[in-house]
């Protein structure tokens, strides 16, 4: 990252902080959120400094497709899309499949472990959904190791440096829940960086997918599922991201960290 980018991150986190530390403390006269005192944040002022923070926390999870996806048959016969398993895997799948029947799709990776909520690995289970949709095995890799969205960046990354860099390093379509892609998009980037640029990818873009509006950019805040998933999301951006002082440095983010599980179950 930049350092001007840096700097700007910088500014835009301790404003963050200050602004969530500042409705806590100074407006409502609290140190932390609990189940007695939830309700004081249904006041008309304070709905609206949160639904201000949710702009900040949307700018830092959504992202929205790569423009040049149409074009994509202009590069490469082949084109790859990564597709990462969670819990709510099957619309992200459902669109991946959507894309290779639309042609800009041809290849795929399919990634993620065995869960405690999953009968099979995500990796299996995302590969099988795709071959009933007809995408040809051969033209299916998976890796049932990752665990996290590092690994699956990583781990997939890996794959199509062995199966897939000898085509012509064809570019690679990241499929991600909208809300979850600015930090996947992040994650391969980095894997990217550590790669031998002899089997790096030739282009990188997103396919983002809209999960309704509980979950979308300018919704989700409005609704409690959103609220839970969204900021769980900006959570983990921060706690994924607070080891390389790089983009969430400012003093108070062990603070932050702390508030934002509270956060999560606020009803506005």
């Amino acid at each position: 990252m930049a350092c001007d980018t840096c700097r700007v991150a910088q500014e835009r986190v301790d404003a963050f902080g200050s602004r969530l530390l500042a409705i806590l403390r100074h407006q409502l006269g609290v140190q932390d959120l609990t189940a007695e005192n939830l309700h004081i944040l249904s006041e008309p002022d304070v709905i609206g400094q949160l639904r201000m923070l949710a702009q900040f926390v949307t700018a830092w999870t959504h992202m929205q497709d790569s423009p040049w996806l149409s074009e994509t048959h202009l590069d490469n016969p082949v084109r790859v899309g990564l597709v990462f398993g969670s819990n709510l895997w099957e619309p992200v799948a459902a669109h991946a499949l959507e894309l290779y029947r639309q042609g800009t799709l041809t290849h795929f990776i399919a990634s993620g472990h065995k869960s405690k909520r999953l009968p099979d690995p995500e990796g299996v289970i995302l590969a099988n959904y795709l071959m009933r949709g007809g995408v040809p095995k051969k033209q299916i890799f998976t890796e049932i190791r990752a665990s996290n969205t590092g690994e699956n960046a990583c781990n997939s990354l890996a794959q199509y440096a062995v199966y897939l860099a000898k085509e012509g390093n064809p570019p690679v379509i990241l499929v991600a829940k909208e809300y979850h892609a600015r930090r996947a998009m992040t994650a391969l980037r980095e894997q990217m960086a550590r790669m031998d640029e002899a089997v790096q990818p030739g282009r990188v873009g997103l396919a983002s997918v809209s999960l309704g509006p509980e979950h979308n950019a300018g919704t989700w805040v409005e609704h409690q599922d959103g609220r839970e998933q969204v900021l769980g999301e900006f959570f983990r951006w921060m706690r994924y991201h607070q080891g390389t002082g790089v983009l969430f440095p400012c003093d108070e983010r062990k603070e932050i960290l702390r508030l934002l599980p509270s956060l999560q179950q606020v009803r506005l």
